[in-house]
């Protein structure tokens, strides 16, 4: 999951990612990923997308998500 809220972008949770390139990322403003919450949808729910995240970024939070979900050990 994906929060661009205030609150929790000032706040980010222990294991929360904080989207610091955000506007490279072509988001409209800071955000971050929630690892430990998901979201699902059908390809049919997605009416476009707004942003792209750099292949090192995507792999910290697969990281993340194993970890989370408990295919991988904690650091």
């Amino acid at each position: 999951m994906i929060t661009g809220s205030a609150d929790r972008v000032a706040n980010p949770r222990p294991g929360d990612i904080p989207i610091t390139d955000w506007q490279g990322f072509g988001l409209a403003k800071e955000s971050v990923v929630r690892p430990a919450r998901f979201w699902s949808a059908e390809e049919r729910d997605v009416v476009k997308t707004i942003g792209k995240a750099t292949p090192q970024f995507t792999a910290l939070v697969r990281d993340a998500v194993a970890r989370s979900i408990g295919i991988r050990e904690p650091d």
